[in-house]
C-alpha cells in the first residue's frame, strides 16, 4: 500500500510586501545576488549579451552585463554606436 505523504505540495501563498525593513534588505541583497549569478551563467551557456538593471528598496541602483551595460543598451537603441 502506497504512503501519504502529509505535506504542502504545490500550494497557493499570498504576496505581501514585508513588515521589517532589515528582513526586506537581507532578502533583496540575497535574490539580487541569485539573480545576477544566474544570468551569468545563461550568458556562458547560451553566448548571449545580457544587461539587467535592478533598482534596491533603498533606492540603490545595481547593475550587471555581459560584456556590459553600456555595450548591451548601445546595441539595443537606433542609430547606437557600436
Amino acid at each position: 500500500m502506497a504512503r501519504l505523504r502529509n505535506n504542502n505540495g504545490h500550494r497557493k501563498i499570498k504576496i505581501k510586501k514585508m513588515s521589517k525593513d532589515n528582513n526586506l534588505q537581507v532578502t533583496f541583497s540575497n535574490g539580487q545576488n541569485g539573480l545576477c549569478k544566474k544570468a551569468s551563467e545563461l550568458c556562458t551557456l547560451l553566448v548571449v549579451e545580457a544587461a539587467l538593471i535592478i533598482f534596491s528598496p533603498g533606492k540603490n541602483v545595481f547593475s550587471f552585463g555581459h560584456p556590459s551595460v553600456d555595450y548591451v543598451i548601445n546595441s539595443c537603441l537606433p542609430g547606437a554606436l557600436p
